[in-house]
């Protein structure tokens, strides 16, 4: 029987059902398949009883939706005794909601009770949309409402000493996160929501050096499947697949020198389960759809078989071992717009938002530099180490507009510079920034489940057989081939990239909210002279597929379903090649320094020898300037 509930007219606002309609779906115009995958219904009325009892209040005031993100609902509520709040409803294009929903529960009241991060506070929550005292009838977490605006609000007019908390703050959080090493890889959840799976895990090892408060409040959690959404999309979500978690399995550490034994690889069992989950499931929409893709190789499901066959057999020659492959966890996403700070004044930070999809990974992997300050203008040359960005020389020759441009971008570059300085505090973090393949490894596992694109040749094109003990490369190609998917590889990725820089997209979507409009004008010009066979490809941006993001009021339509990947340059196959490449070029990379990146380190001590990880092992580059505190005066942020 289904469950009903009435509720009393006297505690929420009153709605029609085109008011409610409104709430529910997402507006893209021309894109009917994309709002439909972000249709929600809901039980308004419940939602306004339950986010009453939760705030003490009597009645709701103000119920709205204050925006539609990618794979969520967000609305705003207010109440007669003055209390708000924010109400969060996942779409079905969100990653499984069960386990999305508990695990970042459960990762915000870790990471905000028991380290100390300021997150909001989960008011009340449902990750079963059946259950009896679920009032929406569908997921939902209730959450406090931080006062403040994102920090890209202020970005662009904040002075240098109020940015200086905002950076600072964010490393303290990042230093916080990553001293805390987990005992396998996985997402954090309560110990009741995981009761019952075999593999749920504890937090921590029974060696491993925790505070004894810590040691006891992990009680209350466990590590189990990967809420993150990549894993789960489209039909994946309804097979049997390898979710984790991934176990590390007898570690043996020697406390006087800096050695390990692995008797089980975590790393390599989460890249491979990647690769493993993508075969299955090709296998799986073929005998039910049919293969749909836009790649420029062979469509035959046999080929991308033998690719992620050869991923396979690449990762454990390609993955690091300790300390770089320890797993801990990390905000899935440290962009501006996660990270809530005060209206005016300094930028302190007040809540980094948005944890959905969290989970325990490689420390390499993790401990990236982050988004929010990555400067990727490309108006200023950030040099070297943290040598203080320049403008150009002949900026006093240029235009007034273009000389405001310039001064805001060297500002961006600067901030970028000080966190490099500030993570240069860091030895083992500053040795995983080097390490020459760091970025493409920590993308691996991604664009392993989204394997349908080129880029595989790039390996077989550098391929150094000393790298995997002379085997010769398993996947072949014709000559011909090989030079006939090189070529269109790269053709279509320049194509992209200069339709990027028309859009002034940035290469995911997103546009400036007063530049959309003009954006989607000039995506309407583009696509009309798009040509796929000189641009090497398909339009990268697609209305009216099937796919997993969204327009928004300030995002062009990207496909990103299984029917391809727009960037040719990020996807596995290119990844792997990137990381053999630079290693096989330098002609000094040995079977066993590829497997002990230690031999690296003085082993007296976790310290570098004579120049940073990364650069002793490929010829010809050299280190960054010594980084210190002199070089960080001059950066002017």
């Amino acid at each position: 029987m289904k469950f009903i509930r009435r509720f009393s007219g006297l505690s929420h606002v009153s709605m029609g059902f085109e008011e409610k309609e409104k709430l529910f779906r997402i507006q893209l115009k021309g894109i009917v398949k994309e709002c439909a995958l972000r249709y929600v219904k809901f039980n308004v009325e419940g939602a306004q009883e339950m986010a009453c009892r939760a705030l003490g209040a009597s009645r709701c005031t103000h119920f709205a939706k204050l925006m539609e993100g990618s794979y969520n609902k967000i609305f705003e509520l207010k109440f007669d005794n003055g209390a708000e709040a924010i109400l969060r409803i996942p779409c079905p294009v969100g990653g499984p909601p069960h386990w999305s929903t508990a695990s970042e529960v459960a990762t915000l009241e870790f990471v905000r009770q028991e380290l100390g991060i300021p997150a909001p506070r989960a008011l009340s929550w449902s990750s079963r949309a059946n259950s009896p005292d679920n009032y929406l009838g569908t997921e939902y977490i209730l959450m406090e409402k931080i006062n403040g605006v994102d920090a890209i609000t202020r970005w662009n007019s904040i002075q240098k000493a109020e940015a200086s908390p905002l950076i600072k703050g964010l490393y303290g959080i990042d230093q916080k996160l990553g001293s805390l090493r987990f005992s396998c890889i996985g997402s954090l959840y309560f110990k009741e929501d995981v009761e019952g799976l075999p593999n749920a895990r504890s937090l921590f090892s029974a060696d491993a050096e925790v505070k004894e408060h810590l040691k006891q409040v992990g009680e209350r959690y466990r590590i189990g499947p990967l809420a993150d959404r990549h894993w789960w999309r489209g039909d994946r979500i309804e097979m049997s697949l390898d979710y984790g978690p991934c176990m590390f399995s007898s570690v043996l550490h020697d406390k006087r020198y800096v050695t390990s034994i692995y008797v089980g690889d975590g790393m390599a069992s989460f890249l491979t389960a990647s690769a493993r989950n993508e075969r299955i499931w090709i296998k799986y929409s073929r005998l039910r759809n049919g293969i749909r893709q836009r790649s420029l190789q062979p469509k035959e499901p046999e080929v991308h078989y033998r690719i992620l066959e050869l991923y396979e057999t690449v990762v454990p020659y390609i993955t690091p071992k300790y300390p770089f492959a320890e797993p801990i966890l990390w905000h899935p996403d440290i962009s501006l717009s996660n990270i809530l700070v005060p209206n005016q004044g300094p930028a302190s930070i007040a809540a980094l938002i948005d944890w959905q999809g969290a989970f325990t990974g490689p420390y390499c992997s993790q401990a990236v530099f982050p988004a929010a300050f990555a400067y990727l203008g490309g108006l200023i040359d950030l040099g070297p180490g943290v040598r203080p960005p320049q403008l150009p020389a002949d900026f006093e020759s240029r235009p007034e507009k273009e000389q405001k441009k310039l001064r805001l971008h060297l500002k961006f570059a600067m901030r970028h510079k000080y966190y490099m300085f500030l993570m240069s505090r860091d030895p083992l973090r500053l040795a995983a920034s080097q390490l020459p393949h760091m970025v493409a490894l920590a993308m691996l596992p991604y664009w392993a489940v989204r394997s349908w694109s080129d880029g595989w040749t790039r390996m077989i094109g550098k391929w150094d057989t000393t790298l995997l003990d002379g085997q010769p490369c398993p996947i072949e190609f014709s000559k011909e081939e090989f030079r006939a998917i090189s070529k269109r590889s790269d053709l279509y990725n320049a194509a992209v990239e200069a339709l990027n820089t028309r859009l002034d997209a940035g290469g995911d979507g997103w546009v400036p909210n007063d530049h959309y409009q003009i954006a989607i004008g000039l995506l309407e010009r583009a696509r009309a002279s798009w040509d796929e066979t000189e641009s090497g490809g398909p339009l990268p941006y697609e209305d009216g597929r099937e796919a997993n993001t969204v327009v928004g009021h300030q995002k062009l339509f990207q496909s990103e379903s299984d029917t391809g990947k727009k960037d040719l340059s990020t996807d596995t196959s290119t990844a792997v090649a990137l990381i053999l490449q630079r290693l096989a070029d330098s002609g000094s990379v040995s079977h066993t320094k590829l497997h002990n990146p230690l031999a690296l380190f003085d082993r007296r001590r976790l310290n570098f020898q004579s120049q940073p990880v990364g650069f002793q092992t490929v010829r010809g580059l050299k280190p960054d300037p010594p980084i210190n505190a002199a070089n960080s005066v001059q950066l002017d942020i």
